[in-house]
């Protein structure tokens, strides 16, 4: 009989909204992890959290938790701004990290955390979760085989309606020195990392246009409408748009090549229209009900296998560096 394979023991390294709705239940059905502790700042909520799941190891202090022995790999749903530290700790204390998107704040803390797993030999991981969207994963088979001909554009266009008040759970999102930016971190890195994954090689251009339009009143909270206008090799050029306050989300993804478009409208639900010559075809493919269990599930067998993740800290540095760019941009347009 062939010897079973041990699960991978899993810590949370921040217990907020992501973590509850998503993560923490797909660590639980994965066959191959188990959950074992959690750690918190704020003693209550973490208590009430782990009550919740019956996680046991239970710790208000990053480092003391990432030492525990108990705790072969950590997933990290901070806001951004801890995402680099607790990473770079993870790995230092022998412990695989998957990160919650964006990597980190900018582009250098990314390649420091790169060169930390290759140094260390951990795996990191950042949740770019759409990848293992069967839609998105249908609509790469069909750019691949050159479907549509020859690709000219890509349209995009995500939003959060973000209508939480200062001291909610999750307001962070808009604070830029937690978040390192507006909705482009938020819901366009998603995007960013689907566009060069499906176009093969990151933007060549970058040019950006962001504004505070009246959602958030201070004079330091972040933009709410950020527009990316991105030049890929080939010459196809891709346009993204990223808001916060709207009251739905039309979660847009639109193709058009030389010999026909598709549109998967929105992008979450699965559903996907192909017109060419030939007609109109609409199908179906639906995402798993927990967005964030193929990502799990991936993530093990890449640390099982000893072989990179789908989404690994290289994929992830792309995007940061994307957004950087933009973000740059902007300022200049100003």
């Amino acid at each position: 009989m062939a010897a079973q394979k041990k699960k991978l023991r899993w810590g949370l390294i921040g217990c907020g909204d992501v973590a509850r709705k998503r993560v923490a239940q797909a660590i639980i059905d994965d066959p191959n992890s188990t959950l074992v502790g959690a750690c918190r700042r704020d003693e209550t909520k973490l208590n009430e959290f782990c009550d919740h799941f019956d996680i046991e190891h239970r710790f208000t202090n990053a480092e003391k938790f990432l030492r525990l022995e108990e705790i072969d790999a950590v997933y990290i749903a901070t806001p951004v701004e801890d995402h680099f530290g607790s990473a770079l700790c993870a790995m230092e204390y022998g412990k695989h990290a998957l990160v919650e998107k964006p990597m980190a704040i900018n582009t250098e803390e990314c390649k420091t955390l790169v060169e930390q797993s290759d140094r260390t030999c951990k795996t990191l991981g950042v949740a770019y979760y759409r990848r293992f969207y069967p839609v998105y994963q249908r609509i790469k088979q069909l750019v691949d085989e050159e479907a549509l001909g020859r690709i000219l554009s890509v349209n995009v266009i995500a939003s959060a309606p973000m209508d939480m008040q200062p001291g909610e759970e999750g307001y962070w999102r808009v604070d830029p020195q937690q978040s390192g930016g507006g909705p482009m971190m938020d819901v366009g890195s998603h995007r960013i990392d689907l566009l060069i994954d499906l176009l093969g090689e990151p933007p060549l251009k970058v040019d950006a246009h962001c504004s505070q339009r009246s959602l958030f009143y201070g004079d330091d909270d972040v933009d709410d409408v950020e527009t990316l206008t991105l030049i890929f090799p080939g010459g196809i050029q891709a346009t993204l748009q990223c808001l916060f306050g709207t009251p739905v989300d039309p979660d847009v993804f639109q193709i058009i090549g030389t010999e026909g478009y598709l549109e998967a409208t929105p992008l979450n639900d699965g559903r996907l229209t192909i017109k060419t010559a030939a007609g109109v075809k609409h199908e179906s493919h639906p995402p798993h009900k927990n967005f964030n269990s193929p990502l799990i599930a991936d993530f093990v067998k890449a640390v099982q296998k000893g072989h990179d993740p789908l989404i690994d800290g290289r994929s992830g540095m792309k995007v940061n560096h994307v957004m950087e760019q933009a973000y740059l941009a902007a300022k200049l347009n100003r």
